[in-house]
């Protein structure tokens, strides 16, 4: 899915086979791709993906095993231009990733963030 960063970097897929997303593909592609590659150059050696049916519709996590995010990155994670902590990063992964998940109806927003990994939420409008 993503660039191997660091030779040792691997997806794990635990998304059911019976869970369906009504998305452009592409861009859903995108958004988890922003988010896998942010996690392997912090230094994330796996991001697992996991999806489940909910009440309002599908959610989508992204766990990684990584350092976790500085707390100023955190402070303007989804800002523009703002969200950056990496020497030659534009801050606009994350905005453009929101966005795109915003236009779908849905929401992207941090779980948690700590020295034992990070973790993402996608949440959807059921089809």
């Amino acid at each position: 899915m993503a660039p191997v960063e660091n030779g040792r970097s691997r997806w794990i897929n635990r998304v059911p086979e019976a869970i369906t997303v009504v998305a452009d593909r592409d861009q859903l592609r995108r958004v988890l791709v922003n988010l896998g590659r942010n996690a392997f150059e912090a230094g994330a050696e796996s991001v697992t993906i996991q999806a489940e049916n909910g009440a309002a519709g599908i959610a989508i996590s992204l766990c990684d095993d990584g350092p976790g995010m500085p707390m100023r990155a955190r402070e303007h994670l989804f800002k523009p231009f703002a969200g950056t902590v990496r020497p030659g990063g534009t801050g606009l992964g994350l905005a453009i990733a929101r966005e795109i998940v915003v236009a779908h109806r849905g929401d992207l927003r941090l779980v948690e963030s700590g020295e034992r990994g990070t973790v993402f939420e996608i949440d959807l409008p059921a089809a």
